[in-house]
């Protein structure tokens, strides 16, 4: 018998035993990465700055060696300013937009869900009046009355639940936002000096790769890893500006017809952005219900404008920013939301679909191989 043959039949086999005790081991395994993931967190952090770093950084290079072509420099002096300079930049521009959001962007997103919650109350009295005048069912009528005095009574609990809880961990809270704090401070110092000396980084990985396996799987590896890095580099870099540019496109229209809740409705729009297909779906809907609790008489107006904008932003501005570098469809997109979200929450919204995008692509080429 060929031992080709049976050497590739071992390896199958192998990694399918493996597949199958990971699988069923699937829930300590989780465990076990979030331990490993706490102990290791101020690490990637830095891996995942530097990653996000990256995307503007490299931009900047090739813009600034333009720059510095001009001029008569040395290879090492050049490589060296427009390195600096590009890093220096994007860390400024990091550090000066997480300043604004803390204190410009969350207290008053913060005093507005506090409006907001503070008109519940009135509206379901409202709903009380309007139901009473326009429904004739007595039955009917006193379920609705039941059921809204339900709701009312669940919000005052849990409001007061929530600020006896806040008083009673605003040491835990504090703590919290320090080591938070701490961390991005090491998180950001590692990722600089990742991307200071990322080629060399990525050399050593290299060979890494190349000195623990053949020839063969060693440039399968590294096409998977580039492959990967391109599909997170387009995905990632390519929602966070569609996100912006909607955030933008809502607040300025919505101060434009001075509608309130403006920063708060424009956040959570540009936020729910991120999640392709249901995120757009999911923060209009939580955005007419706030526009609805808070008492805002032109809802039909606000839900054209909405409608609008995400219009515009996924037949428009999507296609210009992300394009198809995912190379799913939209199923493979719900499926892959779905299952990764379940899995990994918020995390794997982001990274779950870039991945999935990946896995497909290398099913389908060996598809076509075969």
């Amino acid at each position: 018998m060929n031992k080709k043959y049976i050497y590739e039949r071992a390896v199958l086999i192998t990694y399918g035993l493996l597949f199958y005790f990971l699988l069923i081991n699937f829930e300590k395994l989780l465990k076990g990465l979030g331990v490993l993931s706490s102990v290791f967190f101020p690490i990637l952090l830095g891996v995942a700055f530097a990653f996000i770093f990256n995307i503007p950084m490299s931009f900047l290079e090739k813009k600034i060696s333009k720059i510095l072509n001009k001029i008569s420099l040395k290879e090492r002096t050049s490589f060296m300013i427009r390195r600096s300079v590009s890093l220096a930049i994007v860390i400024i521009v990091f550090i000066s937009i997480a300043i604004i959001t803390m204190n410009i962007l969350i207290p008053q997103v913060v005093q507005s869900m506090y409006s907001i919650i503070e008109k519940i109350p009135t509206t379901i009295k409202e709903l009380e009046n309007f139901f009473r005048v326009n429904i004739k069912n007595t039955y009917l009528l006193e379920w609705i009355a039941m059921r809204l005095g339900q709701v009312d009574s669940n919000i005052v609990n849990i409001l007061n639940n929530v600020a006896q809880a806040i008083l009673n961990s605003i040491i835990d809270i504090t703590f919290g936002v320090t080591t938070t704090i701490l961390n991005s401070i090491i998180g950001i110092i590692i990722a600089i000096y990742i991307l200071l000396d990322k080629e060399k980084l990525k050399s050593q990985l290299k060979l890494v790769i190349y000195r623990i396996s053949n020839d063969k799987y060693s440039k399968m590896l590294t096409s998977i890893l580039k492959l990967t890095y391109y599909k997170l580099r387009r995905y990632i870099g390519g929602q966070a500006i569609d996100a912006t540019i909607l955030f933008i496109m809502i607040f300025i229209t919505m101060t434009i017809f001075k509608m309130p809740y403006t920063l708060l409705i424009s956040s959570i729009i540009g936020v729910s952005a991120i999640v392709p297909i249901f995120g757009p779906f999911i923060g209009a809907l939580i955005s007419i219900l706030i526009m609805f609790i808070g008492g805002y008489n032109n809802i039909g107006w606000f839900i054209v404008l909405v409608i609008v904008m995400q219009q515009i932003e996924g037949n428009i501005v999507y296609p210009i920013v992300v394009g198809s570098s995912i190379g799913l469809s939209s199923l493979n997109i719900i499926v892959a939301v779905i299952v990764f979200s379940s899995l990994f929450g918020i995390l794997g919204i982001i990274l779950g679909i870039p991945l999935f995008g990946v896995f497909c692509e290398i099913l389908s080429k060996y598809i076509k191989k075969e």
